[in-house]
């Protein structure tokens, strides 16, 4: 069943209501002329054991991706990039694909970020693992915290180059000044800038 512009789900109090489907609903009428009921590949001959033959289309409704998570992210004096999640993995491998959105964002290599999840001492906010949420919405979380990090990079590489943020910019790990790519700091750099109270 497949509710349409003209059958509205009905809204519940308690939950999201879901999408109309429309547009969905005709999926049983898209058989090649091949495959349809009464073509000669539907033929059985007679005295066959079980000869029923038939195409049947299920449709299942899933909420997914409920609720918030927390990310944040650290930049440690060496470089390693230390990324805290409240998404905990239960060996679906989580680490690995959130290490990849982190290391997409800030232009670091994968090897140089290390993913802090299930200790609620370091993460002592988070929601888990259930629902297909976990990239969605912890890795999601991951990038605002990584684009939050390089806003921050950009503020004390002003700093410690005397310039402006506007005459910078992010790339590749590090803040360099804009037609000037020698004039650059890495994020370690930064880091160690940053714990001197620069920025």
């Amino acid at each position: 069943w497949f509710s349409t512009s003209r059958r509205a789900p009905d809204p519940h109090p308690l939950t999201p209501s879901p999408d109309s489907g429309e547009g969905a609903g005709d999926g049983g009428n898209r058989f090649q002329e091949d495959e349809a009921p009464g073509s000669s590949s539907w033929n059985v001959e007679p005295g066959t054991p079980n000869p029923l033959r038939g195409i049947g289309i299920a449709s299942t409704i899933e909420v997914s991706a409920q609720g918030w998570e927390s990310g944040r992210i650290e930049v440690a004096a060496d470089g390693t990039i230390i990324a805290r999640t409240g998404s905990s993995s239960h060996g679906q491998g989580h680490e690995t694909s959130f290490a990849q959105v982190v290391a997409d964002h800030l232009e670091v290599p994968f090897e140089a970020v290390r993913i802090v999840h299930g200790d609620t001492t370091q993460t002592p906010e988070g929601v888990g693992t259930f629902g297909s949420r976990s990239m969605a919405l912890g890795g999601g979380a991951l990038a605002v915290s990584a684009e939050g990090v390089k806003h921050k990079a950009l503020q004390v590489a002003a700093a410690l180059l005397e310039t402006s943020m506007g005459d910078l910019v992010y790339a590749q790990g590090g803040v360099q000044v804009v037609g000037a790519p020698e004039r650059r700091v890495s994020l370690a750099e930064l880091a160690r800038a940053a714990e001197q109270g620069l920025g």
